[in-house]
């Protein structure tokens, strides 16, 4: 059996008790990365993530609306980036999705969880760059 993911992992989430929700939050964040952050980086997201109210959270989490059908639709170009360990959104979601849109770029990173941004950003931040500057490119030419 899988592990809980997403907010199954989270018990608490949506809690307005100051106690329960950082606890959640605390659970939260380690699925966000593979390693542990520094303490500095640790408190900069606990920080940022304890003023989302927890009705915006479970707002988050509760949407019924499902995209799936528009994504053949897409017809520009998407950079699909994940982590191989993200315990949010599970990598078969990116791959599905990938396969769903016939312009999209996939870029899996191993050792990474839900934060490539943070844990991997030199590579992010080269391929984004790459990304956008083909897509500018790509545009001008039309």
């Amino acid at each position: 059996m899988d592990p809980p993911h997403g907010k199954e992992a989270c018990p608490g989430f949506f809690s307005n008790t100051v106690e329960e929700s950082v606890k959640s939050l605390e659970a939260f964040m380690r699925l966000c990365v593979h390693k542990p952050p520094s303490p500095r980086d640790y408190y900069f997201f606990l920080g940022y993530n304890a003023i989302v109210p927890p009705h915006v959270r479970e707002g988050l989490f509760s949407r019924k609306i499902e995209n799936d059908d528009l994504l053949p639709r897409l017809s520009t170009p998407v950079l699909i980036t994940h982590g191989q360990k993200d315990g949010i959104v599970l990598p078969a979601t990116a791959r599905q999705h990938a396969a769903a849109i016939s312009q999209a770029k996939l870029s899996l990173y191993p050792n990474v969880a839900h934060a490539p941004f943070w844990e991997a950003a030199p590579r992010f931040n080269r391929e984004l760059r790459a990304f956008a500057k083909s897509v500018a490119r790509d545009g001008k030419k039309r």
